[in-house]
C-alpha cells in the first residue's frame, strides 16, 4: 500500500542532506513555478555538476538491514567521472568520459549485465578498465548517465510545486520547493523536495522518497558540492578495447 503524501513529505525533508534546515527571515517567497522552472535553466546552461547521492531502501522484515548506495558525480559535457558504491561491495562500479572514450569498470556481474560481456569475458575482466568509444552501443547508454541535465532533472519535483519559508542550510540562503517527484524507471510515485539558493537560483540539496515498481520504498538524498567548474579526470594509464574483452572466450 502507497504510503500517505504527507508521511513522504515529512521523510523527504528528513533525508535531505545533512539536514540542519533552520528558520530564516520572513521574507516574501517567489512564485515557486517560475522559482523552479528558473532553477531547472540555470542547472541545465551550468558548465558542470558536482554532486553527491545517497539512496537507501527502508527496512523490511525479510530484509532488515538493506544496502546502502553512494554515488559521487562531476559531471561536464565532455569530461565527467562517476563512481557508485554500496556498502556491501556488491554492484560496485566507475565510469569515465575523457577525450571521447567512455572507460568503465566493475564487478563480473556489472560487466555482465551493464556491457553484456560473456560470463567467461565478465570474469576475466573484472576490476579492470574497458574502453567504450562512440560506435559501440554502450557509449550512448553510460554517457546518457553522464549527462548533466538527465541526472539533475531528476532530483527536481514535477509537475505543481509548493514552496515554504525560506531557511538556512549549510551557510546558504534557500527557498524549498516540494512536489511529486520526476518520473524514472526505479519510480512507480514519489514526492521530492529540493533546497533553492537564492542568490544563485542553483540547487544545493534534494531529498526524494520513494516507491519503486516492486512497492518497496526508497529514498534519496543529494549534496551539490559545486557548479560550474572544469572537472579535473584523467583516461585510465591501462585499459582493455570492449571489442577484446567481448572476444574473450
Amino acid at each position: 500500500m502507497k504510503a500517505p503524501r504527507q508521511i513522504l513529505l515529512s521523510l523527504s525533508v528528513a533525508a535531505l542532506a545533512g539536514v540542519g534546515l533552520s528558520a530564516c527571515s520572513s521574507s516574501q517567497p517567489p512564485d515557486a513555478s517560475k522559482l523552479l522552472a528558473t532553477s531547472q535553466q540555470e542547472a541545465n546552461n551550468s558548465y558542470s555538476v558536482s554532486y553527491r547521492l545517497v539512496a537507501t531502501s527502508k527496512p523490511t522484515k525479510a530484509n532488515p538491514h538493506p544496502d546502502v548506495e553512494t554515488i559521487a558525480s562531476e559531471l561536464s559535457p565532455t569530461t565527467s567521472v562517476e563512481s557508485v558504491r554500496f556498502a556491501s561491495g556488491n554492484g560496485d562500479l566507475d565510469a569515465k568520459l575523457v577525450d571521447g572514450i567512455v572507460y568503465f569498470r566493475g564487478a563480473a556481474n556489472i560487466l555482465a549485465t551493464a556491457l553484456g560481456l560473456p560470463t567467461a569475458a565478465a570474469q576475466h575482466y573484472a576490476g579492470q578498465w574497458i574502453s567504450i568509444p562512440d560506435t559501440n552501443p554502450n557509449f550512448a547508454a553510460i554517457t546518457g548517465t553522464l549527462n548533466l541535465s538527465t541526472q539533475v532533472g531528476l532530483l527536481y519535483p514535477a509537475g505543481k510545486v509548493t514552496i515554504g519559508p525560506e531557511q538556512t542550510f549549510h551557510g546558504h540562503q534557500v527557498w524549498p520547493l516540494s512536489g511529486s517527484s520526476t518520473p524514472d524507471v526505479s519510480r512507480k510515485a514519489g514526492v521530492t523536495r529540493i533546497l533553492i539558493d537564492e542568490k544563485t537560483n542553483l540547487p544545493v540539496a534534494s531529498g526524494v522518497v520513494a516507491i519503486n515498481h516492486n512497492n518497496q520504498q526508497f529514498s534519496e538524498a543529494a549534496s551539490f558540492l559545486a557548479w560550474g567548474g572544469h572537472v579535473q579526470v584523467k583516461a585510465p594509464t591501462t585499459s582493455v578495447p570492449i571489442d577484446t574483452a567481448l572476444a574473450y572466450h
